[in-house]
C-alpha cells in the first residue's frame, strides 16, 4: 500500500471532530434485568462512534483511529485470540487487516448494555468485502465521548457453536509462570469440577453478582442470576467432561486479570475470554465471552 494522502486525512479529521458528540447525560439503569437481553435499541452514541471508526479505517487513517477511539490503557484481542495488543499497536494491526484485502468496512452495533458506572458493552457485526463476523467492545466514558477499553475483534459463532472441532488440550499445554497463573488455573479447575458434578448453583457463585456472560451465539448478555439454569442447559445439551486451560493470563492490576483460555468437552471445544475481578481475597469472573477467535 502506498503512503496515505494527508491532504485527504486533514479534512477528514475536521469532519470527524465535528461529528464527535459531546459526552451524553446517560440515564443509567438502577440495575440490569435479572435474566438476559440488550438495551431496547443499540446505543445511539455507539452507533455514531462505529460509523466514524469504519470511515477512518476505509480512509486508511489508522493512527487517528488509535488517537480518537482507544483509551491509552486499552487491550485488543486479535482474530487469532492468542495475545493482547496495546493501544499503541492498534494502527499496525489495522493496517495489516487493510493490507490483507479488507475493504468497505461497516460496523453495526447489534446489542448494547449500559451499566450503572457508565460503561457500555457492545456486541456488533462487522462486514466487508471479505464477509462478516461478530465482535465485542467495552466502551468507557472519556472527556470527549466514549473510548474503547477492551476490544475482542472476532467472536467464534457457528450454527452450533458448542460443536466447534478442537484438538484436545491437556494440562501439559499450560506452564504457569507466576502465582496469578497458578491461581487462575486452580479456579478454572474448580469451575470444571463443579460443572461436571452438576453443581450449577456453585458455578454461579464463581461470578460477581453484576457479571455479564456472552453465550456462544453472541447475541445477548446474560446476567448472573440466570447462570445456574444456563449452565444446566449447556450440560444437558451434551457438553460434558468440561476441561478449562488458561493460555494467556494478563494481570492488569492487583484487582483485575484477563484470561484467554482453551476448553474441551464431549462436543468439541474452543477458545474463551474471562475477566476476573478480586472481591476481597477471592477472584471471581466479572465478564465471560464463551467463544472467541476467527
Amino acid at each position: 500500500m502506498g503512503a496515505v494522502d494527508r491532504t485527504f486525512c486533514f479534512p477528514m479529521l475536521l469532519v470527524v471532530l465535528s461529528l464527535l458528540p459531546a459526552l451524553p447525560q446517560v440515564n443509567l439503569p438502577q440495575r440490569l434485568s435479572q435474566t438476559t437481553g440488550c438495551d431496547p435499541q443499540p446505543s445511539k452514541i455507539i452507533v455514531e462512534r462505529e460509523t466514524i471508526f469504519a470511515a477512518l479505517f476505509n480512509a486508511q487513517d489508522f493512527d487517528l483511529i488509535e488517537q480518537i477511539f482507544y483509551n491509552p490503557g486499552a487491550q485488543l484481542i486479535p482474530p487469532s485470540a492468542d495475545s493482547y495488543l496495546l493501544a499503541s499497536q492498534v494502527p499496525a494491526f489495522l493496517k495489516s487487516l487493510y493490507d490483507s484485502g479488507v475493504r468497505n468496512l461497516a460496523l453495526t452495533p447489534v446489542c448494547t448494555v449500559t451499566i450503572p458506572n457508565g460503561v457500555i458493552h457492545e456486541l456488533g457485526e462487522a462486514s466487508s468485502n471479505q464477509g462478516s463476523f461478530k465482535y465485542y467492545v467495552r466502551w468507557i466514558p472519556s472527556d470527549v465521548s466514549y473510548q474503547i477499553a477492551f476490544d475482542v475483534t472476532h467472536l467464534n459463532v457457528s450454527e452450533s457453536a458448542l460443536r466447534t472441532p478442537l484438538s484436545f488440550f491437556s494440562a501439559s499445554d499450560v506452564t504457569p509462570s507466576n502465582d496469578i497463573n497458578n491461581t487462575i488455573a486452580n479456579l478454572d479447575h474448580a469451575f470444571a469440577e463443579l460443572f461436571n458434578s452438576q453443581q450449577f448453583d456453585q458455578v454461579q457463585q464463581l461470578y460477581t453478582p453484576d457479571a455479564l456472560l456472552v453465550p456462544p451465539t453472541a447475541d445477548e448478555f446474560i446476567n448472573q442470576p440466570s447462570y445456574a439454569m444456563f449452565f444446566k442447559s449447556v450440560y444437558e445439551s451434551g457438553a460434558k467432561n468440561l476441561q478449562l486451560f488458561p493460555q494467556h493470563v494478563l494481570q492488569e492490576s492487583d484487582t483485575l486479570v484477563h484470561e484467554i483460555g482453551h476448553l474441551s468437552h464431549a462436543l468439541g471445544g474452543g477458545t474463551y475470554y474471562a475477566r476476573w475481578r478480586a472481591v476481597g481475597s477471592t477472584w471471581k469472573i466479572e465478564f465471560d465471552l464463551m467463544s472467541i477467535g476467527a
